[in-house]
């Protein structure tokens, strides 16, 4: 009796054999290559634009990430795309944004963290800008909140905003 011979995971051919191998894919594999079952053709993918033309969704040419995400999303849904070309899509999402594409995004993202570092530490915002950062990003408790931080240092001037700062006494 034959070995089964089809390939495995291992990258050796099966050893079972023909009649007795229990996998069921491998029978299918044997009958592909008997030619009594092809394989199934592969869909024909629409052809990739040309960068610079026109007949891209807007926010591609925008160079919109976010609204090329959602456009994406709208197509998957309504079907305008299939699953293998929304792969290729948040695969390039991630490289674009891996790719730092706004400088100037990356400078408030810096400055709120900035901010909320010193927040978290108990300390009060040091510039005017982050005054008003917080401002813009919290609630009108957490600012009043902060502002009354600023009352609590003592007035003679000893109290240090850095801790591994030691002072003699």
């Amino acid at each position: 009796m034959e070995p089964c011979a089809a390939p495995t995971a291992s990258g050796q051919p099966c050893r079972w054999k023909k009649d007795q191998c229990p996998v069921p894919a491998h029978a299918r594999w044997r009958e592909r290559q008997r030619g009594q079952h092809p394989a199934a053709p592969r869909p024909e993918m629409a052809p990739i634009p040309v960068p610079g033309d026109q007949s891209l969704p807007l926010p591609v040419q925008a160079r919109d990430i976010p609204g090329v995400a959602w456009w994406a999303v709208e197509q998957l849904a309504t079907g305008g795309m299939e699953g293998r070309e929304g792969g290729v899509y948040s695969t390039l999402l991630r490289v674009l944004l891996a790719c730092n594409p706004e400088d100037g995004a990356d400078a408030d993202v810096l400055a709120e963290i900035e901010l909320r570092g010193r927040l978290m530490h108990g300390l009060p915002p040091s510039t005017p800008g982050q005054w008003n950062l917080l401002e813009t990003r919290f609630s009108v408790e957490a600012v009043t909140e902060v502002r009354r931080w600023a009352a609590l240092f003592e007035a003679d001037a000893l109290d240090v905003v850095d801790p591994s700062l030691f002072r003699d006494r």
